[in-house]
Order: C-alpha cells, then sequence, then structure tokens
C-alpha cells in the first residue's frame, strides 16, 4: 500500500528553557501529543533508531517510490536533518544499533517494490556517512534482526512469499561476514522477536508462505545455533508487536488473525514454562501499532491500522501487574507503519507511517502527564 503525501511543515516552537525540558520527565501512565518538526521526505515501513547520544535515525521506507534518504530527529532543538543516504533503497528492512555504535540495515524491498534485496548498509553516526558491508545470503524483506549478547545479529524469517527462507544468518560486526546459521522450523514473515533474559530468542507468529496466520513459535539457541519449538500462541497472529516486560515475559499485542479483523486481546510468554496465556484485552483493535516499554515498566501502545482501512488515534497503556490496559492519550494524527521511540527523557517520538491514503512525512512528540 503505497501512498504519496504532500509535505507537512509543522514546527515545534523551542522556547528558552529547552534545556530544562530536556532533562528526564517523571513517569507517568497518561501522554500528551503534539506535532513537532515534519520529516524532510515522506515514509512509510520505514525503521527509527535511537543513537547513543539521544538522537533518532530514521532511514527508508516508501513514499511511494522506495527511500534510500535518511534523517536525524534532534531532540534538543525539535528539528530534521538529512543525513547520508543508504547505498540502496528500501523499506520492510531492519535497522540495528550495533555495540560499536554503527547502526546496521538489512535487507527489505527495492526496486520500487520488485525486488527483495539481500545487501546491508552500515551508518555511523560521528561521520552521518553510509558504508556497504557485506550482503546477506538471502534477500529478505518484512523479517526480524536481533542483536545477540555476544554482539552479532541475528536475522530470522522474511524473503519473498514463494521462495521462503527457512534459514537464518549471523552478522559479525568485527568481520563484515554473514554466516549461515540453523534453519526456522516454519517459514514465517510478519512475524516478532525478542532477545529473553537467557540470551536465547523467541520468534512469534506471523504469515507462513500461504498468507496464512501462524499460532506457532520458536526458539533460538545462540550457544547450540538450533531452533526449537516453544508453546504456540492462543490465537494465530501477524502484524503485531511483542515487547520483553521487566518480569522478563513477553507481551505480544495488537496483529490480525484474518484479513478483516484487528485484535483487541493480547497475550503473555512466559519462558519458564514456554507457555502463552490470555491477559487483558486492549481497548482498541490494531494492527502494526507502536509499542514501547517505558522507563516505568508500562507498555504503551499508539496508532494502527483497524479492519484493513480505518485507522486509530488511541492510546493505551498497559500494566503488567494488574495485567490491565487503560487510556493513555491520542494521536494529533491517525497512522500506521509508523514509529515510534522513547526518547531518553522519556518523551516518545511518532514519525511518519500512512494515514487514510497516503505516506506521511508529520511527526509527533508524546509527553508525560505528571500523576
Amino acid at each position: 500500500m503505497k501512498h504519496l503525501a504532500p509535505k507537512t511543515l509543522i514546527a515545534l516552537l523551542i522556547s528558552g528553557a529547552a534545556a530544562a525540558a530536556w532533562a528526564p520527565l517523571a513517569a507517568a501512565t497518561a501522554f500528551t501529543f503534539a506535532p513537532t518538526d515534519s520529516m524532510h521526505d515522506t515514509r512509510s515501513a520505514h525503521t527509527a533508531t535511537l543513537l547513543p547520544d539521544g538522537r533518532v535515525l530514521v532511514a527508508g521506507g516508501f513514499s511511494p517510490l522506495d527511500l534510500a534518504s535518511a534523517e536525524i530527529y534532534d531532540p534538543q532543538t525539535a528539528t530534521w536533518t538529512l543525513t547520508g543516504s543508504m547505498y540502496v533503497e528500501r523499506y520492510y528492512h531492519t535497522a540495528t544499533l550495533l555495540p560499536n555504535g554503527l547502526v546496521l540495515v538489512t535487507g527489505g524491498f527495492s526496486d520500487n517494490g520488485a525486488t527483495i534485496t539481500p545487501t546491508a548498509d552500515l551508518y555511523d553516526p560521528a561521520t552521518g556517512q553510509w558504508t556497504a558491508t557485506s550482503p546477506m545470503h538471502f534477500g529478505r524483506a518484512r523479517h526480524t534482526a536481533t542483536l545477540l549478547p555476544d554482539g552479532t545479529v541475528l536475522v530470522a524469517g522474511g524473503g519473498p512469499v514463494n521462495h521462503p527462507q527457512m534459514a537464518t544468518e549471523i552478522y559479525h560486526p568485527r568481520t563484515g561476514k554473514w554466516t549461515v546459521a540453523g534453519p526456522l522450523n516454519n517459514f514465517r514473515y510478519f512475524h516478532t522477536a525478542n532477545l529473553l533474559p537467557d540470551g536465547t530468542v523467541l520468534v512469534a507468529g506471523g504469515q507462513d508462505m500461504n498468507g496464512q496466520f501462524l499460532a506457532s513459535c520458536e526458539r533460538y539457541n545462540p550457544v547450540i545455533a538450533t531452533w526449537s519449538p516453544t508453546g504456540s500462541l492462543k490465537i494465530p497472529t501477524g502484524q503485531h508487536r511483542a515487547v520483553l516486560l521487566r518480569t522478563g515475559k513477553v507481551l505480544e499485542v495488537g496483529g490480525i488473525s484474518n484479513r478483516f479483523t484487528g485484535f483487541k486481546r493480547s497475550e503473555l510468554y512466559d519462558p519458564a514454562t514456554g507457555i502463552w496465556s490470555f491477559t487483558g484485552p486492549a481497548m482498541a483493535q490494531r494492527s502494526f501499532p507502536g509499542a514501547n516499554l517505558l522507563d516505568n515498566g508500562l507498555v504503551l501502545e499508539t496508532g494502527g491500522l483497524r479492519f484493513l482501512t480505518a485507522l486509530t488515534t488511541a492510546v493505551e497503556s498497559y500494566h503488567p501487574v494488574a495485567a490491565t490496559w487503560t487510556p493513555a492519550g491520542m494521536l494529533t494524527t491517525a497512522r500506521w507503519l509508523h514509529t515510534a521511540t522513547l526518547l531518553p527523557n522519556g518523551q516518545v517520538l511518532i514519525a511518519g507511517g500512512s494515514g487514510a491514503d497516503q505516506a506521511m512525512a508529520s511527526a509527533e512528540l508524546g509527553t508525560p502527564v505528571a500523576q
């Protein structure tokens, strides 16, 4: 779904107290959202990466053509600045912050959606430049990339639907090379991946090569480089989000299980038992929402798509102790396929995404309301 949006130019005025505003904000369960500076390019299905210095790197997406451009949001000035462009335009790719401070971008759709690329690029925040690194063994889009405890990156799933990639692979930052790892038990895309406290990786749900939604889940053990089945979701799900809670459990939110219904229900995975269980249902149905673990341990869910055509501005928070969802504010603009980035001061940056019929350049900041 590619759409072009007119460039929106909404700027957040910065007062002389900007430095004070950058101090950490009090933990809260509700947020107020207000427009901030718009990106230079409209973009959807892009990536956003929080850099070590607190800035945010946004890369790629479609607008409606595939983008190679990238830009940086500086929370202290509330402005976007174009930075170097990737070597390959891409959307539905991944971006991973490496221990050395570089950002690894992998795969995605390219050539205006005609190609699923195996290429990978590295961004250096110190120079603002991109360099090409070794390509993956397989082209992938709608895949996942997980930073492992040893600093390598595990890429799993994705790829063209008619040519499924069961193999997974590992990127080694020290050498810039990829090695093939153990194969998945199921081909999947639009799934989620979470690094668990014990160092294993949980992959959940997604869609198979026939577009059917999956309940199956599996875990990767990096010590023996193999995947093992684990407990299945209660309901087959794709296009969802998964957040690792402070308890070590994984909260699965949103998504769809058929082509017409966004989920209100959510599930919890317990790594100790390998079992999923229902937890409190969300208040709004949505797929492709934003989902962030907040500093106070709550989970914030923003925006998303309802019933394929209806968007939501609803924002809600999940309370792990009470296992309930509560209203947490409203976005200024309904959007999906956007990015949601938790900033060091507790604010949440919402950027781009698709509106009712077009990709957007607009961005907004969610500020916690002190309780």
